[in-house]
């Protein structure tokens, strides 16, 4: 190209056309910057700027320049007929020739298309971008979950198929007094003491390693409120009651990967249910033996009533008295009676005698 500010196309070889999709006499002899120019649409085409300025370099120093990769959209007229700007990368170097007596005579421009290139380097740059975005909401995934973990009461711990610990929360090392299982360590559940206490025929039989929950759930099989007894593992060693549940995590293809186990303590709760036990059962033989006690006086009471209403005597007071004082003790009498009934029935002393019955005469 002429060696100007506003350079002339000399020539170009037919590389160049098949780049920038023109024809020679597209190009030959015509502007430069009037045969490829700027999109006039595209604030962000800087293109026809970087170049003009490197060939006025070139021409003053009369140095070669090179450019850095530049965005240079080529202006092409599609097949409907339309004008559009195509996306291109270059990277350039102006080379100033001289003649024999040191006279610049063009400036030869020569182009590299990084097209490509540029969009691989573009689409990796995106793709560490989101990598790192991904990375960094998992890592703040992680420490949300971790602080639910650590903050919620029930004992959850987390291990992977080979039973190699994951997670654990505080709760899990309150339950078996003893600080948090190091990331990586295998379970060794033949250390785990636990005996059966849901009521079954098992009832105090020690847990077997492969009966843990979270055990069961490694081979695949979930396990859902497992009363259990377990013993600390620090001295003093204590017993805590422990609903225990289990369940695997699987892969997409079905395959255990992990196994997560939630431990809630019992025991206070237990304690509590067996002190309202004992209450109720207490009461129960205070109002036994409170109707027992009371059936004691009215017994002698009603003879008397009776005696008294026997005797022959013209005062019509003391008849209507005794008559008072027999028809309340009998009255007293029934409800000492159903006090009695409703102690039997509360201790479960009370046996129900099934038999056909006539309706109709109940009905009667």
């Amino acid at each position: 190209m002429s060696p100007s500010a506003d350079p002339v196309i000399l020539d170009v070889n037919n590389a160049f056309l098949r780049n920038v999709n023109h024809t020679r006499e597209q190009l030959v002899g015509q502007l430069l910057f009037q045969a490829l120019p700027a999109d006039p649409n595209d604030p962000f085409d800087t293109g026809v700027e970087a170049l003009r300025a490197s060939l006025e370099r070139a021409i003053e120093t009369g140095q070669p320049q090179a450019m850095p990769t530049q965005r240079y959209p080529i202006r092409t007229v599609n097949k409907d007929g339309v004008e559009v700007f195509v996306e291109r990368f270059w990277n350039a170097v102006n080379t100033p020739i001289f003649d024999e007596d040191g006279a610049l005579l063009c400036i030869y421009h020569v182009t590299i298309e990084v097209t490509e290139q540029k969009r691989a380097e573009e689409a990796l740059r995106l793709s560490q971008q989101e990598a790192l975005r991904a990375a960094s909401e998992a890592e703040a995934g992680h420490a949300r979950l971790n602080a639910v973990l650590q903050a919620t009461p029930v004992g959850i711990m987390m291990a992977d198929s080979n039973g190699k610990v994951l997670e654990s929360n505080a709760a899990h090392d309150t339950l078996w007094s003893c600080s948090s299982l190091p990331r990586n360590t295998v379970i060794d559940f033949s250390a785990w003491r636990g005996w059966w206490a849901d009521g079954s025929e098992r009832q105090g039989r020690r847990v077997a390693p492969d009966e843990w929950p979270l055990a069961q759930a490694l081979r695949g099989h979930p396990q859902t409120h497992a009363l259990i007894e377990i013993e600390t593992f620090d001295e003093p060693r204590i017993r805590r009651i422990v609903v225990c549940s289990a369940a695997p995590i699987r892969d997409r293809d079905g395959h255990v990967i992990a196994g997560v186990v939630a431990l809630l303590d019992m025991t206070e709760r237990l304690k509590a249910e067996d002190a309202l036990r004992e209450s109720d059962r207490r009461k129960d033989e205070f109002r036994a033996m409170l109707a027992h006690e009371l059936r004691n006086p009215l017994a002698p009471i009603m003879v008397a009533a009776e005696l008294l209403s026997r005797k022959t005597t013209a005062d019509g007071q003391v008849e209507r008295t005794s008559a008072v004082i027999l028809r309340q003790v009998k009255h007293l009498t029934g409800l000492v009676d159903d006090l009695l009934d409703v102690s039997r029935v509360t201790r479960g002393l009370v046996v129900i005698d099934q038999r056909r019955a006539d309706l109709r005469a109940i009905l009667a």
